[in-house]
């Protein structure tokens, strides 16, 4: 608290009434013994200072008065007297600190966003605010800012408007008042109309994270006043769900899901059959009870497996299962490691291979090539397992007898989670590295850091979690980072996703966690782009140092330039992320984090194999003006391209060289691997790009039809570089499930369901591309004008990995939606072997057997997967699909995309509960009905409500 600050409070202590007098701040009510607010902010409350209740009472820290009973004559011998001099004594000390005045009751402006309809002739994207001010004084001309988060570059307001709205920085924009503003009076509403170049069609568009900002005159300071996310207006008709002129998409009604869904397959689910699908299976009669005589057999070699199964099987048995080196009984499960022959190949150490046998007499016997293939038959042995025994303790539970043998299709099979855009604790971290193992997944790829945020803390650095981990605002960034994606201006809320981080304890326990499920973690620190968190981080930390006269250690991890004036704009907006890569300092701030990196790793007894550096989007125009860069490549009059091409390619090569001394593998996103930075052209002779060889991973994203890169991915492994596949199209979890306007997530690549993660080919993918983002078809000869994929290029195609980006990943549960079902999907495509419909290259056949097969991966789905899913790890929250209708003839009809999940509706108008009658055959309705989707466990999809020949879902 600041001397004026302490003062401010002396006086008003000092000069207290019997009422309260009218608050200095805008939009702050005027306080009065029966009001019910308080008479000084929260603050007051927080260091023992006075408020007035509803009842008339003063109260205080110390004790309870009635109005009246205030002393009035300022007799300081007064016991109450004396304690608010003791009161006053340590305000002014310091020791009683009140925290930045806010006001003291909140969301005293109401605000919501309408999205308007866009002109049929195309142009611009128009959106309002409607704001209300439900305080008690006038917003004027000046005083007050509003701030928030958009994910859309706002177009200038034209010169004669009473407002401006200013982009900050990143996605934070400020809405304020011109001189010509008209005085905005207590329980009046005004309408802020503004365009966008991009489109807006979702609910998740809207502009979130309120506060506004106001001029305190009395203590000549400013007030942030959280006000939240605005009530977001109807989105209903088709011009407001228009991306572009030409698009086709429409949104999901009850109707044309009816009809998708009628495409699907009557199939009935065997008790044997398990997801990711393995390369054979052999059911046969009877089944083998498991039980509190059953015993796990293993060797001292494998453990770790063994405990794992033993605490896997508790979480479904009463009683735990002991294990023994050498079988005690007939009832046995067998853990062993030896070669295998599957399909005719043979399976050695490293291939993941496994064989699991069960049977009534002879028990379980699980045989891997190595660990990791006995682990993977664990899982297989939890698949098999009845549902229902997850929903509570069991005496028994009876397995099918069954022989599986199988091996993995792809080494890489990984899922990508950004923690830094919006944080996860560790505990939601380690509930989706369990479900990866589950369904054998193998490769975490971390992303740790980025511009709204560092999230893992470095020893010797602790600006980087202290500053980089937390958003909010205090005018700069020198207390937190700027508020992002709705993350709010209080940088420690409870409410907030902006703020966060890994303890080194923490993240030994995911490393540990992760190694013994066979998952390596792969951390990303996103470099030299992305990178405004460390940035300012490193800023934080030169100005600590510098006040204390360290001159020299100030400047030893300092990652921007003040002297370069080089101008930018990122594609999230931001024109300060990218380091400086011509310094030293960045190079000691990188080495100096994948150091601790290293120590973490062996603390938690887990190799390091893999570092990502990011190096993706980095902006046209960065270092420039650089004097550095100029003098470092001698490039003063040559093209800024160029500069920044050398620059970058320097930077990665230097640090993949130290990384490679440690036989570290370096992974990077494919705009490093390109031959310029147009990303329009990719080295075709491998000789000439410097990134080829196992030391190198290139992360495939951009595969979106008509932006010149379809084939990006099979061009790089044909020239010989390690490639995983990330493609955009189908793998980016955080695209929205459809276009419903109600669906959270983005579209700029499209939209991705489960069916589409399914019908991903990865050594394929461009011969079973049908249509664009837009729903038009592609013309087959411009898919065969593509590059195709080589017997050599598949070799260098390591796997496939699924990306939760998380600007829309606001909390546990929001995570838990967007990756499910999608990452079971996608656990299918990089284990099972290649389905016929992915070899079949005929247009005319393959969609035919590509229905056949979703078909049964959907019933699976919605008869085994996820009434689990329900229960495994106390439950997943995924995404529950809403049912298809229609009402034809005075007869309702009924599906869903996942048959056996279960319809109940309503003929009445009510809403669906679990007591309404259960749809399983067409049914007789009036000219409306109500339908909602549920699981087993009584969660439910938003209702359907549809009336005949009117098929909408509301």
């Amino acid at each position: 608290m600041t001397i004026p600050d302490r003062i401010y409070w002396l006086v008003q202590l000092l000069s207290y009434r019997e009422k309260a007098h009218r608050s200095p701040i805008i939009g702050v009510p005027r306080p009065t013994a029966t009001s019910g607010h308080s008479y000084y902010n929260s603050s007051a409350l927080k260091t023992g200072c006075l408020r007035t209740e509803a009842d008339g009472v003063v109260r205080t820290r110390f004790g309870v008065r009635a109005e009246s009973e205030w002393p009035k004559d300022r007799n300081w011998r007064h016991p109450m007297s004396l304690l608010i001099l003791v009161c006053v004594f340590f305000i002014c000390l310091g020791v009683i600190a009140a925290p930045p005045a806010r006001s003291n009751e909140g969301h005293r402006l109401n605000i919501s966003w309408n999205l308007l309809p866009r002109a049929k002739t195309g142009g611009h994207y128009p959106s309002e605010l409607v704001i209300e001010n439900a305080g008690d004084q006038s917003l004027g001309n000046h005083g007050w800012q509003l701030y928030f988060n958009f994910c859309r570059k706002i177009l200038p307001q034209e010169p004669n408007e009473s407002f401006s709205i200013t982009h900050v920085n990143g996605d934070l924009f400020r809405l304020e008042p011109r001189d010509n503003f008209t005085a905005f009076r207590q329980g009046t509403k005004r309408t802020f109309q503004f365009q966008t170049e991009s489109a807006l069609i979702k609910q998740t568009d809207a502009p979130n994270g309120f506060f506004v900002v106001l001029n305190d005159a009395v203590r000549h300071n400013k007030v942030v006043e959280a006000l939240g996310d605005p009530v977001v207006g109807p989105i209903n008709s088709k011009t407001q769900t228009l991306r572009a002129p030409d698009d086709e998409v429409a949104a999901p009604t009850a109707g044309s899901r009816y009809e998708e869904n009628l495409e699907l397959m009557p199939v009935e689910v065997a008790d044997w059959q398990i997801v990711p699908t393995p390369v054979a299976i052999n059911a046969t009669s009877g089944k083998f009870e498991i039980n509190n005589k059953t015993t796990i057999v293993a060797d001292k070699e494998f453990q770790q497996e063994a405990s794992y199964l033993a605490d896997a099987l508790q979480t479904v048995l009463k009683s735990k299962i002991a294990i023994h080196a050498e079988p005690t009984n007939s009832t046995s499960i067998r853990l062993a490691i030896k070669d295998l022959e599957i399909n005719g190949q043979s399976k050695k150490a490293g291939d993941n291979a496994y064989q699991l046998v069960i049977g009534p007499e002879q028990g379980i016997e699980i045989t891997g090539t190595d660990r990791a293939g006995i682990f993977y038959g664990i899982q297989s042995l939890r698949a098999l397992l009845p549902v229902s025994s997850y929903r509570q303790s069991n005496e028994t539970i009876k397995v099918p007898s069954v022989t599986i043998e199988d091996y993995p299709a792809l080494a890489y099979r990984g899922l990508h989670l950004d923690v830094a855009r919006n944080f996860q604790s560790p505990e939601a971290v380690k509930k989706l590295l369990e479900l990866m193992a589950f369904y054998k997944l193998n490769k975490f790829h971390f992303h740790l850091t980025d511009d709204e945020g560092w999230r893992l803390e470095i020893k010797g650095l602790p600006e980087l979690t202290e500053i980089g981990g937390k958003r909010g605002f205090k005018g700069d960034d020198d207390a937190a980072l700027l508020p992002s994606f709705g993350s709010g201006s209080e940088p420690d809320a409870k409410s907030s996703h902006g703020t966060g981080h890994y303890s080194r304890e923490e993240f030994l326990d995911i490393l540990r966690f992760a190694y013994a499920r066979h998952i390596e973690v792969i951390p990303e620190f996103d470099l030299p782009g992305h990178s405004r968190a460390a940035i300012y981080s490193m800023k934080a930390r030169q100005q600590r140092l510098l006040a204390e006269g360290k001159a020299v250690e100030a400047n030893e991890f300092v990652l921007h330039d003040p002297d370069d004036t080089s101008q930018y704009e990122s594609v999230q907006m931001w024109n300060d992320n990218v380091v400086n890569v011509c310094q030293e300092s960045t190079y000691k701030f990188v080495e100096h984090v994948l150091n601790d990196i290293r120590s973490m790793y062996d603390e938690a007894g887990v190799d390091l194999k893999t570092v990502h550096l990011g190096g993706d989007e980095v902006p046209t125009g960065v270092w420039k003006d650089s004097k550095q860069c100029q003098d470092l490549y001698s490039q003063t009059d040559r093209e800024a391209v160029t500069l920044t091409k050398d620059a970058m390619a320097q930077f990665f090569q230097r640090i993949s060289d130290s990384l490679s001394a440690d036989d570290i593998v370096m992974g990077a996103w494919e705009e490093v691997f390109l031959n310029d930075m147009r990303k329009s052209q990719v080295v075709q002779d491998a000789s000439r790009n410097r990134f080829v060889g196992p030391e190198y991973q290139c992360y495939v994203w951009n595969n979106v039809w008509g932006w010149g890169q379809e084939d990006v991915a099979y061009r790089l492994a044909n020239a010989g570089v390690n490639v995983v596949l990330c493609n955009a199209t189908h793998l980016y979890f955080d695209l929205a499930y459809n276009k419903d306007p109600r669906e959270p997530g983005y579209y700029w690549a499209g939209f991705t369901d489960t069916k589409t993660v399914y019908s991903f080919a990865p050594m394929n993918y461009l011969a079973k591309m049908r249509r664009d983002i837009f729903g038009h078809d592609i013309a087959l000869e411009n898919i065969q004008r593509r590059e195709k994929l080589t017997e050599e290029g598949r070799k260098h195609i390591l796997g496939i990995q699924g990306q939760l980006w998380a600007e829309n990943l606001k909390g546990q549960q929001q995570l838990e939606y967007m990756a499910l079902p999608k990452l079971i999907a996608l656990a299918e495509r990089a284990w099972a072997q290649e389905p016929v419909w992915i070899t079949d290259d005929n247009p005319e056949t393959w969609p035919m057997k590509f229905r056949e097969a979703w078909s049964s991966f959907a019933a699976q789905l919605g008869q085994r997967e996820l009434p689990r899913l329900d229960y495994l790890l106390s439950g997943f929250e995924y995404r529950i699909p809403e049912a298809g209708a229609v009402i034809e003839d005075g007869m309702l009809k009924a599906n869903v995309s996942l048959p056996g999940l279960t319809i109940h509706y309503t003929t009445d108008g009510s809403v669906p509960n679990q007591a309404s009658p259960t749809y399983t055959e067409p049914v007789p309705a009036p000219s409306q009905a109500s339908l909602k989707v549920f699981t087993t466990n009584g969660r439910s999809s938003r209702a359907t409500k549809v009336q005949e020949q009117i098929y909408r879902a509301n």
